[in-house]
């Protein structure tokens, strides 16, 4: 609205659009915050830290001979930036990926991505990872806008009503 056509308003109509402008700005602001809050919670905000997966003696010797199968799941899910340390307790030298971990060795797995990587860890001689990231901060718009907007027209409705009042 014009600084024009708010001349032309009566002083109440000009009273009642400061109240709902006022309502809206503090009513989104609100849902704002409270997204952001939501968003700040969300992992992996810390420090991923270091993870480790150990690959136990008799791996290769269970995955020869059909048996038992001791290792690890064939998909991780680790947080984006995590340092994945591989801790081989086997004879035999393994590979995940395009990285070798030597028999009675760690070895640090770097430069991870989404995706499935050659192992051969797993029977089935593949490896699956899924890295967990932050949404991005326009996540929040949406669930803004849907905690805001009915929250400005229920704040704007009592304002104009307690308003019209006379107390």
């Amino acid at each position: 609205m014009s600084a024009a056509q708010s001349a032309k308003l009566p002083r109440k109509d000009r009273s009642s659009a400061r109240i709902w402008t006022l309502s809206a700005a503090l009513t989104l602001g609100f849902a704002f915050a409270m997204n952001l809050i939501w968003w700040s919670m969300l992992s992996p905000a810390a420090n991923p830290g270091v993870k480790e997966w150990v690959i136990p003696e008799g791996t290769a010797a269970a995955m020869e001979s059909g048996g038992a199968f001791p290792f690890l799941p064939n998909a991780f899910s680790i947080p984006a930036g995590a340092k994945v340390l591989v801790v081989n307790r086997d004879v035999v030298d393994h590979q995940i990926g395009s990285q070798t971990i030597p028999a009675r060795s760690t070895a640090a797995l770097q430069g991870l991505a989404d995706g499935s990587f050659s192992c051969t860890i797993h029977p089935s001689g593949a490896l699956s990872i899924t890295l967990n990231a932050r949404p991005s901060i326009f996540s929040t718009i949406i669930p803004t806008l849907a905690l805001g907007l009915p929250l400005t027209l229920m704040v704007g409705i009592a304002v104009s009503i307690v308003s019209r009042l006379d107390l």
